[in-house]
């Protein structure tokens, strides 16, 4: 569950040894932005075929949320086209999948799915936050081509009071 592994013997893998096997075609995978996912006019400007239906994240939506100990925190993820594919959530801190679909994934009750059938919303509920949930959450689609992610940042507010005297 919270075991590390060292994944640094496959940074040196050799991959051209597969150039020249036949049916591998090898493409560039579309453009990534800011680092952290694919916008729908970054993938209408890639030049190779895709889907029209592709799942694409609703970069409008806020993702540094500030939520006050004891409060409840809403990650708000919207997901278009997509369709019958697992909208996933994962807390990057220690890789646990909170989510899959509507089914979650987690021992904590605090933390709850919020989606309607037939909308785009995807969005975690975590209820009377803790210091420990400060951190990065992944909201996740899993396609045919790869896994596309949006990152959300929740930073947990310490309220604090001073008498001053």
């Amino acid at each position: 569950y919270n075991e590390t592994f060292d994944i640094s013997k496959y940074e040196d893998f050799d991959h051209s040894k597969f150039l020249d096997m036949p049916g591998i075609k090898f493409e560039e995978p579309p453009p990534i932005v800011d680092g952290l996912e694919w916008s729908e006019s970054d993938l209408a400007a890639y030049p190779s075929p895709r889907p029209h239906d592709f799942p694409v994240f609703d970069n409008t939506l806020v993702t540094n949320i500030s939520a006050q100990l004891g409060g409840t925190a809403f990650l708000h993820c919207r997901v278009r086209n997509a369709n019958d594919l697992r909208v996933s959530w994962v807390r990057r801190r220690d890789w646990h999948i909170i989510s899959s679909g509507a089914m979650t994934y987690t021992n904590d009750e605090r933390f709850q799915v919020v989606h309607t059938d037939n909308t785009d919303d995807w969005d975690l509920q975590i209820k009377f936050v803790q210091k420990r949930d400060n951190g990065t959450y992944e909201c996740q689609v899993a396609t045919s081509s790869g896994i596309i992610s949006h990152y959300y940042n929740l930073h947990v507010v310490v309220p604090a009071a001073f008498i001053l005297g």
